[in-house]
């Protein structure tokens, strides 16, 4: 029992690069600053961030992947911040649902 009488302690796991992380939201500049060791998650973490950085316009419309609703039209863009719309309701599309979609239909 850790002191104190708590059942809980703290715990660390030591986890490197080579052991392939499941996540790729690691920062960019992150990788710039240590050696390669798996390149190919390497790879996926560049692509989250392209995915996630890539370009909408309004009208455009995003299939998605993983979400209650199919997809959703742009209707309004202010900076970063989306509004969308489905079947008559509206939706605010954060950078992070970016990342989750599986095919953009530019507007025409």
């Amino acid at each position: 029992m850790a002191p104190g009488g708590k059942k809980h302690g703290w715990g660390y796991k030591d986890l490197c690069e080579s052991m392939g992380p499941y996540y790729y939201t690691c920062p960019l500049s992150y990788l710039d600053m240590v050696p390669v060791a798996n390149a190919d998650w390497r790879g996926q973490v560049r692509a989250w961030h392209a995915a996630r950085n890539r370009k909408v316009d309004v009208g455009d419309v995003l299939i998605l992947e993983g979400f209650a609703i199919p997809q959703v039209r742009i209707v309004e863009k202010r900076g970063r911040r989306l509004t969308g719309e489905y079947q008559g309701r509206f939706y605010r599309v954060p950078p992070r649902v970016l990342a989750r979609v599986i095919e953009q239909r530019k507007a025409v």
